[in-house]
């Protein structure tokens, strides 16, 4: 079997993470820190690096969940 890339292995752990709150969490913002975890990995590898940015301020169109800051 191959070795896992390493987008793989982050996906892996964000599915693990959303599998173990999976039942116990409400609908949408207990996930928020798993995806955050995977965004940040993901944005980690970039060059340059992006870091994950939860609960942006309102800048005239309303506030997103997450942004991205390099």
């Amino acid at each position: 079997m191959a070795a896992r890339s390493a987008a793989e292995a982050h996906v892996i752990r964000y599915l693990r993470q959303m599998s173990e709150i999976r039942g116990a969490a409400t609908p949408e913002t207990s996930y928020y820190p798993a995806l955050c975890g995977l965004l940040d990995a993901v944005g980690g590898e970039l060059k340059p690096a992006v870091k994950t940015v939860q609960q942006l301020r309102d800048t005239g169109f309303g506030v997103p969940d997450f942004g991205f800051a390099g």
